[in-house]
């Protein structure tokens, strides 16, 4: 069971998530902003983060920075999470430290897919 990080600031997405990572097997954690996120993180150390890429305060990507700043969480991995479905974005993501992507209306077997993924790559 892997503790995953959920940062986003839409209720119906933080829970629709933390159902789907309960039936996958993990443990959620939830966050509604990148203060939040941080806080929380300061005294733990998730197996992978679900960032949503706009939210207020902090953005994904600034998050994304910030969370591989740190040496505690400097190999976590991070899905960045958006509506937004076009390359540039995308490759920004990644370019920024994302390990993944993901477009939202979330797809629960994408979500699987990336998850196993991104866990496999941090256990190495």
């Amino acid at each position: 069971m892997a503790t995953i990080l959920v940062v986003d600031d839409d209720e119906g997405v933080r829970e629709f998530l933390e159902i789907a990572l309960q039936n996958l097997g993990h443990r959620a954690v939830l966050t509604e902003n990148s203060a939040q996120a941080q806080q929380w993180l300061q005294e733990h150390t998730p197996d992978l983060i679900l960032m949503d890429l706009m939210m207020p305060g902090l953005n994904g990507l600034e998050l994304g920075l910030w969370v591989h700043a740190q040496p505690k969480t400097r190999s976590v991995p991070i899905i960045q999470i958006s509506a937004l479905d076009d390359t540039p974005t995308q490759q920004d993501s990644l370019q920024g430290g994302a390990f993944d992507y993901l477009t939202k209306p979330i797809q629960p077997e994408i979500l699987k897919s990336k998850l196993e993924r991104a866990l496999a790559w941090k256990n190495g």
